[in-house]
């Protein structure tokens, strides 16, 4: 039963990347991954995978990083509303520009 319960939910899960250059020409990154909750473009994910995008964000405008990108699988690319505190394990976050065409499905 646990194992078809994590083989169902397998099909959900994403890569989710937050790769960032530094003034240097460092490249760095945070990968983990997620699950895509509807075709809204509402997704869950670890917590420091959030936390790299919003970092690179303010280092960013803080002139520190050259740039920046945060990838969730083949689904879409920026967000449009998360919550995140920095304690919080895990974070739900919303999609600005979703790829309807790339989702294979959504949990129901």
């Amino acid at each position: 039963m646990f194992q078809d319960a994590c083989n169902a939910a397998l099909k959900f899960m994403q890569p989710a990347i937050t790769v960032w250059a530094d003034n240097n020409n460092e490249v760095n990154y945070s990968i983990g991954a997620g699950v895509l909750l509807n075709d809204e473009g509402w997704f869950l994910t670890a917590g420091h995978i959030l936390k790299a995008f919003i970092n690179s964000v303010h280092d960013k405008s803080a002139g520190n990083i050259k740039d920046y990108q945060f990838e969730f699988g083949q689904i879409g690319k920026g967000l449009k509303k998360s919550t995140y505190k920095t304690r919080l394990i895990l974070v739900l976050g919303k999609f600005q520009h979703i790829l309807p065409e790339r989702i294979s499905s959504v949990p129901s």
